[in-house]
């Protein structure tokens, strides 16, 4: 018994339309510009996005000030390092001409004094033999002192050229200002989604001047600040290309189709449902208030779910006929009819 085709050839022709729209939309992303300034690019500046940053003017920083240094005819303080042995230290000879050093004056020799016996041992006053003296304490080299022009200068008075710290490099700390980007910078356009992401997550306050309270948030705020909005964005992007051209050509056609239904799940949710729950305007609890017959009130929403209830439907569906899936998952035989009973 032959196979039906339609379950096999249905899947091509979804794959086809689903695999050149998320190409087109991831590569546009990356691609595409577009321009912001003033508060859209200081967010993005401070979110850490490097070619907004060039364009911000450098931080002016205050250069620390210098000691004056000291005259020249103040002397140094008395050291206080360890005092130098003077035994293994050799003395530089003294410039000029060598001074006469005196002869040594001859001494007369003294007579041994003969000693008297005595039968009760020696006589008190006679002279005892001559007890060693301790030696003198070798002087302790003072440092030379300067004076007039030949001053040695002290270690505070030698200072070196200021710098200024992190000069040239941007503080990764810094949170950027509005007026420190009057001008248009063009981005690609994958920016412009991490500006909603961390909108989402960041909602200004209540538009009701009597109310306080800040309006509900669309996105985790822990994952909706500091660098992760551009994470998550580039990720969608990516996403998109991978995704659009593994279901293009059959390859892990299930799991590219999750990915790519969790992605328009996601912007669903960002742009039409969640924006129209903050504002507090929708019909039945979720859809926006909208003219039900204005196509181009509708058309986002409308192709949005469209895109996904396709790749929902290659999630069952698989990637059909002529996809690699085939070639390398191939589906399991049919079963053998049952034998028909004899009469």
């Amino acid at each position: 018994m032959a196979r039906p085709l339609g379950p096999s050839i249905a899947p091509i022709f979804l794959r086809i339309a689903l695999g050149v729209t998320f190409l087109w939309a991831g590569i546009g992303k990356m691609e595409a510009t577009m321009t912001v300034k003033g508060e859209q690019a200081a967010t993005l500046a401070t979110m850490g996005v490097e070619r907004i940053r060039d364009e911000a003017p450098p931080r002016k920083t205050r250069r620390p000030t210098t000691p004056e240094p000291a005259p020249a005819t103040t002397a140094p303080p008395e050291s206080t390092e360890t005092p130098i042995n003077p035994a293994t230290t050799v003395t530089p000879a003294p410039m000029g001409p060598p001074e006469p050093v005196p002869a040594p004056e001859a001494k007369p020799e003294a007579k041994p004094s003969e000693p008297t016996q005595s039968p009760n041992g020696p006589k008190p006053d006679a002279p005892k033999p001559d007890a060693p003296k301790p030696a003198d304490p070798a002087p302790v080299p003072q440092p030379p002192r300067a004076s007039g022009a030949l001053a040695v200068p002290m270690l505070a008075q030698m200072t070196a050229p200021s710098i200024s710290p992190g000069a040239g490099t941007p503080d990764p700390n810094r949170v950027y200002q509005a007026a420190e980007f009057p001008d248009e910078i063009e981005i690609p356009r994958v920016y412009g989604l991490a500006l909603l992401l961390h909108k989402a997550a960041n909602p200004p306050a209540s538009a009701d001047p009597a109310s306080a309270s800040q309006m509900m948030r669309l996105w985790p705020q822990s994952i909706g600040k500091g660098m992760w909005p551009v994470r998550l964005a580039w990720m969608v992007a990516i996403t998109e290309v991978v995704a659009g051209l593994f279901v293009l050509v059959g390859l892990l056609t299930r799991a590219s189709a999750i990915a790519l239904a969790g992605t328009m799940l996601g912007a669903i949710w960002l742009t039409e449902i969640g924006p129209a729950m903050q504002a507090g305007s929708t019909v039945l609890g979720i859809l926006p208030d909208r003219d039900p017959f204005s196509v181009d009130a509708w058309r986002p929403l409308l192709w949005q779910l469209s895109l996904f209830m396709g790749a929902m439907a290659l999630v069952v569906l698989g990637s059909g006929a002529l996809g690699f899936d085939r070639k390398l998952f191939p589906p399991p035989p049919p079963a053998p009819p049952p034998p028909r009973p004899m009469m």
